[in-house]
């Protein structure tokens, strides 16, 4: 199998959790786009102490509350996908599989809370620089938290996945 499709065949928790959060986020955005042209919500872009433009917390706040949401994904699929997970790991080592989904388990959880760290802060200032110069403007500053919260849905809904693949009886 190619790596690509691999990962969505072992991820698969996390690759439905995050198609959903996309979907989320256009809808999340173009309500408070809506919104906030009528008055009846802040600015879309803030200014942020350092003097860059940033997407409004509240909005970075939603993104990462439905990502949250997402990731506790349907049970059918957590179960899924830990089978699948069971199944590898007793392939890369016969002796510990346990412990290589515990290895595991320890990544997606850190690859959930860094993704959830950067979809509350302002994006760097390479990265906006880099969407002026290509003409997205400050577009970016909407999409950068956008984009780690899709992050957040899929490590955190294959995390969960793999602690319920620890757990004995499954």
């Amino acid at each position: 199998m190619k790596p690509p499709r691999a990962m969505l065949w072992l991820f698969h928790a996390g690759a439905a959790a995050a198609t959903r959060q996309l979907l989320s986020i256009v809808i999340v955005t173009l309500t408070f786009a809506i919104l906030s042209r009528h008055g009846l919500a802040g600015p879309l872009l803030v200014h942020t102490s350092s003097d860059r433009i940033a997407a409004t917390p509240i909005l970075a706040w939603f993104y990462l509350l439905t990502a949250f949401n997402f990731a506790m994904t349907r049970q059918a699929l957590i179960e899924v996908t830990a089978t699948r997970i069971r199944h590898v790991s007793r392939s890369i080592s016969l002796i510990a599989p346990r412990q290589v989904i515990k290895n595991l388990r320890v990544v997606l959880c850190l690859a959930t809370i860094s993704q959830a760290i950067l979809t509350l802060v302002p994006v760097p200032a390479a990265v906006m620089v880099t969407s002026v110069y290509l003409g997205f403007g400050a577009t970016f500053a909407v999409v950068w938290p956008a984009l780690m919260s899709i992050g957040v849905t899929y490590f955190g809904a294959n995390a969960l996945a793999a602690h319920h693949a620890l757990v004995p009886g499954r």
